[in-house]
Formats: structure tokens, sequence, C-alpha cells
């Protein structure tokens, strides 16, 4: 439907019917006005992807109403993509509106992946593929469901049961989240500076106290690290063994100039016992929310 008005607006743009910017504040086209705010208002509900790579380039009425930031916020709106207060704060006060397009356009046609995991393969069900593994003991494995302990809780929100599961040396496993590569740029993050949730859900077996440790590394190119840790062991006094738990950390205050992230979690067991009774671990997670 949106490629055919798309070739009726552009075989009247190429002379084949007549069209021109009404001063009313409207669209005269074929003899007909068409107000302007109808326009937006149809043009709101067009796919964004469709919008940047065929609508731009019907006429120069719409190159020029699908170039600004107004049609764009309404349209974030229609889409109902989640952004919060501060975030569009944020971006309503950025002075370069080329850039403010670009943020708009790119969380409106799901070009940036904000709100969502960035870590793939979170809990191994494609066994060690994305992650660099540092195998200890008698190395790390998959468990699918989880041997010796609890199944992992629905509140966790995993498609499977699978799990990386770690011996009596520490076992590593780390991703390196490179967000250019992602279509998130550094200005992109300073513009916005999303809030970064991390979070991985753990247990030990019923048999066999255990320790997990997550660190999250925040680069940018030439300049120190920032890192967050999170630490769980089974031999807390408010933890029981079989039962999962959720670790999880916000990072609201980190520099400007980010454009990787590093998650690595290790774990093992605290009793030394040959074979695999280590942490378990699923659902590693890294979100940027907006």
């Amino acid at each position: 439907m949106f490629s055919h008005i798309i070739s009726r607006f552009k075989n009247a743009s190429e002379g084949r019917g007549t069209h021109e910017v009404n001063t009313d504040n409207g669209y005269n086209w074929c003899g007909h006005l068409i107000p302007e705010d109808v326009i937006i208002n149809i043009l709101t509900y067009v796919p964004a992807k469709d919008l940047i790579k065929s609508g731009v380039i019907v006429c120069k009425y719409w190159h020029h109403l699908l170039n600004c930031q107004h049609f764009w916020f309404l349209k974030l709106k229609i889409d109902g993509v989640r952004i919060s207060n501060a975030r569009r704060q944020r971006l309503q006060t950025e002075e370069d509106e080329r850039k403010i397009i670009y943020i708009i356009q790119g969380l409106c046609s799901g070009k940036l992946p904000f709100n969502q995991n960035l870590i793939l393969n979170p809990s191994g069900r494609d066994r060690f593929e994305h992650w660099r593994v540092g195998h200890g003991g008698d190395r790390m494995i998959i468990e699918c469901p989880p041997v010796g302990s609890d199944e992992i809780p629905g509140e966790a929100g995993l498609p499977t049961q699978h799990c990386f599961v770690t011996s009596y040396h520490p076992c590593t496993r780390i991703q390196v989240i490179d967000l250019e590569k992602r279509g998130i740029n550094a200005w992109i993050m300073d513009i916005l500076k999303p809030e970064i949730h991390i979070c991985e859900w753990v247990c030990a077996r019923w048999d066999c106290n255990s320790r997990s440790f997550v660190e999250v590394r925040l680069q940018r190119v030439g300049e120190c690290d920032t890192e967050v840790a999170m630490e769980w062991s089974s031999l807390d006094n408010d933890v029981l063994c079989r039962q999962w738990y959720k670790m999880s950390r916000v990072i609201e205050d980190y520099p400007e100039g980010i454009n990787n992230i590093t998650y690595s979690s290790t774990g093992q067991d605290h009793q030394f016992w040959a074979g695999h009774y280590g942490a378990k671990t699923a659902g590693s997670t890294v979100v940027l929310v907006i």
C-alpha cells in the first residue's frame, strides 16, 4: 500500500500530475488540498524503515516533513517506543537537530538496540558461542535442565532451562559488546546517557557450596576503564542451596565516550570437588535502558 502511495506522489513530482505546497499550511495535490496535519498523521502510521528509505525521496515537501524533529517525536509516541522523560529532555535540549532525528529514527526503526539484552547466548543454549571461555578444574559445561538444583524460575524470563556450570577451579566466560558495531556510537551514549542494567541468575547445588563473581567494564578508547562488580556466595546467611538468585546492578554514573562493554562471569565451588559442583549461572544481561 505504501509503495503505491509513493509511486503516485513520485509520478506527480515528475510532471505526471500537479502538486505544490500550499501557503495555508497544506499540500495541493492534483487540485485537492491535503492539510499538513492530515499528511503528518498518515505518515506516523507508516513503518519508520519505509519512511527513511523511500518516504524522504517522494518530493521536497515530504523530505521537509520527515526531517523535522516534531514529526519523529510524534512517531515515537504513535509507535509506543519507551523512552523516559529524562532521556526525552536530553534529546530536546540537544542543539544538533540532525543527531536528534538520527537517534529517534533509529529508535522507531529498531536500528538502535536500546531496552534489550545486548548479551548474545546469555544462558548457553548455543553452547559457548559468542563467549571467550577460560576453563578451570574439569572445565565449564552446559546443563539443561540444571542438575542438583531447582529449575530456573519463570521470573527470570528465560526461554529454556540452559545454564552454565563451573568446576573446582575458577571458570570464566567473557563477552565484549562493541557498541559501535551494534549501531550505538559514543556520541549517542553521551546524548542519551542510558542507565546500564546488568543482571545474572545464579545458583548452587543442594550438596555443594559455590560462589560467583561478575565484573562489567565500561571502556573508552585511550582511557582508563570503569569497573562494576557483583559477587554471590551460597555461604551467605540468607542463601539457600538449590534456589536461584538474581544478582543485579544499575550503572548510572559513568564517563562520556563509552564504546565497549566487557562482561565477565566467573564461578567455582567452595569445596574443591572434582566434577561440576560449582556455581550455575544463566540469563547474563546487559541492557541500555532509556
